[in-house]
């Protein structure tokens, strides 16, 4: 018996889901495919596979944001949640009926004008004249909320949620539902009329199943309104209308009372409107993504993708910001601290009369200081080979890595050091007055400006690049090659363990490297990097300081348009690559 039902059920399931899949719009061409397949001698099953490769191929293409068609699961449970929204009631006991229910039924019908009852207590049936009212006045109602709705339709995923959208969109069905019924050809002695209405009945209890909803709904529709620019009058007169068509006591009769007493008269018991829903069966009305036609999916999906077009340049400025913050700080006056850059400075220039507080303010002298002192204690660990405390000679990264940086700041070293035979003083506040005018400036003084945005530019990619190996070796999925040096690939694949990174390195020479472990150097040239790019006023560095605001502002405000509208699964999908970002995955 068991097997049976479960069958039984299996069955129905399968007819519920090809059902739903056949309400779908779709493209003339589509609709023909559809309808061989349903022409042919297929099982149920293969219709309904045959059918939704159809769909998954509707665009023929994919964004960021997921494919152009809803979450067909999760389309489909709401729909059979639906079909089930009715309980099991049960008639009332003959005793229950004459002594209890046909007194309070009786009382309803006088009071809705639902219902007319006789002395006896068998004696009730549908009050004749509510075919007419529905017929003449309800019909009406509906007729004038369909216009806003269909406005609502079109353009409401501009700035409704998916559930406020989709309330809406179960209005719709059900006023169309409400005129392609003749309440005139009811039958008013048919004790089961409700199960010849079971499609008005189903929709009108959608709407009214979550106690919620119907305030929703109420707020969705006035912004519909208002959004389209309804005159006041016009706003009042059609929020009146719709509490006609949806409340218990908007009309004489009513349509609320019209099922309840429909009910009534079927289960010969008196009963609220909740007694007739099924208890916890799950979300009835779809709020996973917008249910709407296809022309109007194909908009929202152009509106997504412009939106995740805008703010992945935007994502990328954030991972850069975190990662410049995480290696720099700054001082009580909110300003940079350089204090780190100060103490290398000083700790590789010892030859007397130099220091950072003094070269800093000569462009020139403090660049090419700099630029020597960072290739000969970082050029060997970043491009070339580091002695370790075991007299092991080891390799960090493989020769393509920083060679291209390395090389250019040589290169750089040696234009400035050839400049300072002729050309030995630039000051800072010159160098400031010139970067910003653009005009005014001697041909040396037009090189070292040059170079030094050049240098700044270097350094700024040399600290991102070094602040994904830290992130990715950091990570718990990396992978542990001690003797492998690293290489770019690195940073487009799995995360992998930096070689040798709790290794000390042994160098006399380097009284900055030496006794120091990988990690913690390569740490220091992290932030050595980022400060001398922010010193120097790299576009990029400084950028991202100065609209910190404006990037997270940026990323909240689209993430919330992307919460809105786009599909759990698809949202899904774009914070996985926002996270794959930021993790440098």
């Amino acid at each position: 018996m068991d097997n049976s039902k479960k069958k039984i059920n299996q069955i129905a399931d399968q007819h519920i889901e090809l059902g739903m899949l056949l309400r779908r719009k779709r493209r003339k061409k589509d609709r023909e495919a559809v309808e061989k397949i349903m022409g042919s001698n297929l099982s149920i099953n293969e219709k309904i596979s045959d059918i939704k490769k159809i769909d998954r191929n509707l665009s023929g293409k994919e964004s960021l944001s997921g494919t152009d068609t809803p979450n067909r699961d999760f389309s489909f449970e709401v729909y059979k949640n639906q079909e089930k929204i009715k309980a099991n009631v049960k008639k009332s006991t003959f005793f229950n009926f004459i002594f209890l229910d046909s007194i309070k039924i009786k009382k309803f019908g006088k009071e809705s004008h639902v219902l007319l009852s006789g002395l006896m207590p068998f004696n009730i049936r549908i009050n004749p004249d509510v075919r007419r009212f529905f017929n003449t006045y309800f019909q009406k109602y509906v007729t004038e909320l369909l216009d806003p709705l269909k406005y609502a339709l079109s353009t409401g995923w501009q700035y409704l949620k998916k559930l406020e959208y989709n309330l809406l969109v179960v209005l719709k069905r059900f006023c169309e539902t409400v005129l392609a019924t003749n309440f005139l050809a009811l039958n008013c002695s048919n004790k089961n009329l409700i199960e010849k209405l079971q499609g008005l009945e189903r929709l009108f209890l959608v709407l009214h199943y979550n106690p919620k909803n119907i305030d929703a709904l109420t707020a969705s529709f006035k912004a519909v309104l208002l959004y389209n620019n309804y005159r006041d009058e016009e706003q009042k007169g059609l929020i009146l209308t719709l509490e006609k068509v949806i409340t218990r006591n908007g009309t004489l009769p009513s349509f609320y009372n019209f099922i309840l007493g429909l009910n009534m008269l079927r289960y010969r018991r008196y009963m609220n409107l909740r007694t007739l829903f099924k208890k916890d069966i799950g979300n009835v009305v779809l709020s996973d993504d917008f249910d709407c036609d296809d022309d109007v999916r194909e908009k929202i999906m152009k509106y997504i993708e412009g939106i995740e077009q805008n703010l992945l340049p935007v994502i990328e400025q954030e991972r850069d910001l975190v990662e410049v913050k995480a290696y720099t700080s700054k001082e009580d006056s909110n300003e940079t601290d350089y204090a780190q850059l100060s103490f290398f400075y000083d700790s590789t220039n010892r030859e007397p009369g130099h220091s950072f507080s003094r070269d800093k303010e000569n462009i020139i002298l403090f660049l090419t200081n700099l630029l020597k002192g960072f290739i000969d204690t970082f050029g060997g660990i970043l491009n070339g080979t580091v002695l370790l405390v075991d007299n092991k000679k080891s390799e960090i990264f493989s020769q393509t890595f920083f060679k291209t940086e390395i090389i250019r700041l040589e290169y750089y070293y040696k234009k400035l050091a050839q400049l300072m035979l002729d050309f030995n003083d630039l000051p800072v506040k010159r160098f400031n007055m010139i970067k910003s005018s653009q005009r005014g400036a001697l041909d040396a003084e037009s090189e070292v400006i040059k170079i030094a945005d050049e240098v700044a530019k270097l350094f700024a990619e040399i600290g991102k690049k070094l602040a994904s190996v830290l992130k990715m070796s950091g990570s718990p999925e990396a992978i542990r090659r001690d003797n492998v040096p690293l290489n770019p690939t690195m940073l487009e694949g799995k995360p992998v363990k930096v070689p040798y990174a709790q290794e000390r390195v042994l160098n006399p020479d380097l009284p900055l490297l030496s006794g120091k472990c990988i990690i913690d150097i390569l740490k220091q040239v992290t932030s050595l990097s980022f400060l001398t790019g922010i010193y120097l006023n790299n576009e990029h560095l400084i950028y991202l300081l100065r609209n910190e605001k404006s990037i997270h502002d940026t990323i909240r405000s689209k993430m919330e348009i992307l919460e809105r509208m786009a599909s759990s699964d698809a949202l899904a999908e774009f914070k996985k690559i926002r996270l794959g970002q930021e993790s440098g995955e």
